[in-house]
């Protein structure tokens, strides 16, 4: 126990895979089977998956795909498990479009970014008119089937509607100008409301 708590001394923050690994060693609790090969390496083996850099490889079996999944997550800091825990028991200050559906807040910020968000259910770019409709949305539409961009829609809507007194958005796109013009042109935003920061 006194070789775990070490980890901490002079007010370190473990990385999780330190953790993991001391554990190992020591026999204190027993490590989940599917964690063995990355919490018995030696310290050299550790030291090369340090340096390694995680691309996705078409040739890698599923094994190795997990195992590299498990090593990007115990890389980081143990002080950022309080933070997830609070996000998974729905006390962050941070939530997903679709999960802070029925909730209010004072303050609002909400954050666009198709090249972060995972799936192509929706796209922020397509609903500023920033990104041309793909055929299958152009087929959707003459069939009068819902597309990506109507639920994207209703997304922002519920996102935006979460907020009591004030509202800030912020888009990331490749065309500011574009997605700021259709905004305007919605009626969705005053020119005055929209500021085009570049990098």
């Amino acid at each position: 126990m006194n070789n775990l708590f070490a980890l901490w001394d002079k007010n370190n923050d473990p990385l999780l895979i330190d953790i993991i690994q001391n554990i190992y060693l020591s026999k204190l609790f027993p490590i989940p089977d599917n964690l063995i090969p990355i919490a018995s390496r030696t310290i050299d083996e550790q030291k090369i998956v340090n340096k390694t850099d995680y691309q996705e490889n078409e040739e890698e079996d599923l094994s190795d795909s997990v195992i590299d999944a498990w090593d990007l997550a115990l890389s980081s800091p143990f002080s950022q498990i309080k933070q997830y825990a609070i996000y998974l028991s729905d006390e962050s200050k941070f939530g997903t479009h679709q999960g802070v559906k029925g909730l209010e807040f004072p303050r609002v910020m909400v954050i666009l970014d198709d090249e972060e968000s995972r799936g192509n259910s929706f796209s922020y770019d397509k609903l500023f008119g920033s990104k041309e409709p793909t055929d299958a949305d152009k087929k959707n539409i003459k069939d009068g089937k819902e597309t990506n961009t109507d639920k994207t829609r209703r997304l922002f809507y519920v996102a935006c509607s979460r907020a009591e007194k004030s509202l800030a958005i912020v888009a990331y796109t490749d065309f500011p100008e574009i997605v700021k013009k259709n905004a305007i042109d919605y009626g969705w935003f005053n020119e005055n409301e929209i500021t085009i920061y570049k990098k």
